[in-house]
């Protein structure tokens, strides 16, 4: 607007955007703000706004961001949601499967493992100690 009838609009005045992203100084997610250009009658011009958290804070959620924002990242987590880890034995005839992350903590389930077994007369390692038939008869 021409606010002093000079016949330019906004003249003096820079070409602002109405918002800009910024730093609340917060830790974690709260540290994303917003703060936005007003007018300012008590100066005659626009002032940018304090910044405005944009993000508030929640509960941990077990996803490497500090969502409580108090500057520690999933406290309270032994892992990350969806995270993967290899569980199992790959001795003998045991194979290793994967465990997953849910809710921070990883799943009980170790999906894909053969796990050991009794030992059996089959020269193999059933039980995954690394010696095949022990604790058989040897019958020759």
């Amino acid at each position: 607007m021409d606010n002093n009838c000079d016949g330019v609009v906004n003249n003096g005045l820079p070409n602002l955007n109405l918002s800009t992203p910024c730093s609340t100084g917060l830790p974690g997610v709260c540290s994303a703000g917003t703060k936005y250009i007003y007018c300012n009658a008590s100066v005659s011009s626009y002032t940018w706004s304090s910044c405005s958290q944009t993000v508030g804070s929640s509960n941990e959620i077990c996803d490497g961001l500090d969502n409580d924002c108090d500057g520690v990242v999933d406290e309270g987590c032994s892992c990350v949601n969806g995270a993967n880890k290899s569980c199992g034995s790959n001795i003998g005839e045991c194979k290793t499967g994967t465990q997953t992350c849910v809710n921070g903590v990883w799943g009980a389930a170790c999906v894909g493992e053969v796990a050991l077994a009794n030992e059996t007369c089959d020269s193999k390692d059933n039980n995954c100690n690394g010696i095949v038939n022990d604790g058989l008869p040897n019958i020759n």
